[in-house]
């Protein structure tokens, strides 16, 4: 039975202002005591669609989602690790990325002060004299003209020993864990997924030959290079969600926060919808009917949660920490309400034995006395002739009734 459409009407949303303690704009809690979303009778279902939805982008592109990295040497040195960030921010290009991240000598970056930190390098009293970018080499190198796979070099007026990578050698060892978020998609590194891991590189490191550059100065040479492009935003849909229990399903990646299972899974989810994420402004408006829809398992909804979140169910970082109470981080949205009539469960219907209207010729039971009064028998009883099913007397004898 096909669903019919009881009742409909539109829930229009401004989490701009008027918020109470428990609501902030880009996740409102909508307290609907007074009006709830009610499917009454049997068969009845509720269905939300979302309609219309429109959000600045009001987040950085690196943020603390995917800026977090790390720097370690194999031995046991002091410091073991260094923990750093990319700058947070909204590049232009990838070489204006990696400026802010690893600097020049007189304006060095995250990377190269933490660098700087390790346990060898420090001890050797190491100057940076000298950082090269081998790709890209100006902002003018883009997706569609460059590979964006990051390559660069850092020489030292010093020398550093054992700086090898050889086993005891303690050549500086960058690491994005996915525990610490999507810095390996935003940096073209490697995933490592257990934090206990200390030998996995997430960027290339080598050690070319000691040079004499500028004459009389010797240089320490330690190239890194990323595995794959690096991107300028890792993050393409905003995810609307729900807080009531839905139809809809998801792989788990889509609720894993900054953790990887390692396995594929599907499970239900609060996605209600995905808007795609452009700038400056998120819109998105449904152009078929029931495009981002979900049907609600409960009978009753009497107060609806509606967050924004990034593909993990992570909240996109606040700028400053007030942003999402008396600032512009709220949305816009039109969600339809659809009370829909189905079919009731089949075990709620009433039950009646209907009587039997099985052909005479095609039963099993006996049917109509015949002729002179010799019960005639079904088509299926042993021993009988089978034909048209009934058997009557002639001078005594069973004969076919039309005999």
């Amino acid at each position: 039975m096909a669903l019919q459409q009881i009742q409909q009407y539109n829930m229009f949303l401004d989490t701009g202002r008027c918020l109470s303690a428990n609501s902030t704009g880009d996740s409102v809690a909508l307290p609907l005591g007074q009006t709830p979303i009610t499917a009454q009778g049997p068969g009845q279902s509720i269905r939300l669609t979302l309609n219309q939805f429109t959000m600045a982008k009001s987040w950085f592109n690196v943020n603390v989602n995917n800026n977090q990295c790390r720097l370690r040497q194999a031995l046991n040195v002091s410091p073991p690790e260094v923990i750093f960030a990319v700058p947070p921010n909204n590049y232009g290009s990838i070489y204006d990325m990696m400026v802010a991240f690893i600097g020049s000598p007189a304006n060095q970056g995250p990377f190269t002060l933490a660098l700087l930190q390790l346990g060898s390098i420090a001890a050797a009293g190491a100057v940076v004299n000298t950082i090269v970018f081998n790709n890209p080499t100006s902002p003018a190198q883009n997706f569609e003209n460059n590979t964006n796979i990051i390559d660069f070099t850092i020489k030292f007026t010093a020398v550093i020993p054992n700086l090898s990578t050889t086993p005891g050698g303690i050549l500086p060892i960058f690491q994005t864990f996915t525990q610490d978020g999507d810095a390996f998609l935003l940096l073209g590194g490697k995933r490592i997924n257990d934090l206990t891991n200390i030998s996995a590189f997430s960027w290339e490191t080598s050690y070319p030959s000691p040079s004499t550059t500028p004459p009389g100065v010797l240089d320490e040479e330690i190239r890194f290079r990323g595995y794959y492009n690096a991107l300028l935003a890792t993050e393409n849909f905003a995810y609307v969600r729900i807080n009531e229990q839905n139809t809809n399903i998801a792989n788990t990646a889509l609720s894993a926060g900054s953790q990887d299972t390692q396995r594929t899974e599907m499970t239900n989810t609060r996605i209600l919808g995905i808007v795609a994420i452009n700038s400056p402004v998120l819109s998105y408006v449904a152009q078929t009917q029931d495009v981002f829809y979900t049907d609600i398992l409960a009978k009753q909804v009497s107060q609806l949660t509606i967050s924004v979140t990034d593909k993990q169910g992570r909240d996109f970082p606040l700028i400053n920490p007030t942003q999402n109470v008396l600032g512009n981080r709220s949305f816009e949205a039109c969600i339809q309400v659809t009370i829909l009539q189905g079919s009731p469960s089949i075990f709620a219907l009433p039950y009646t034995a209907l009587p039997e209207t099985t052909p005479a010729n095609q039963s099993t039971q006996p049917v109509a006395f015949l002729r002179n009064g010799i019960a005639a028998f079904g088509l299926n009883n042993p021993g009988q002739t089978y034909g048209n099913g009934f058997f009557g007397t002639v001078d005594g004898k069973l004969k076919n009734a039309y005999g």
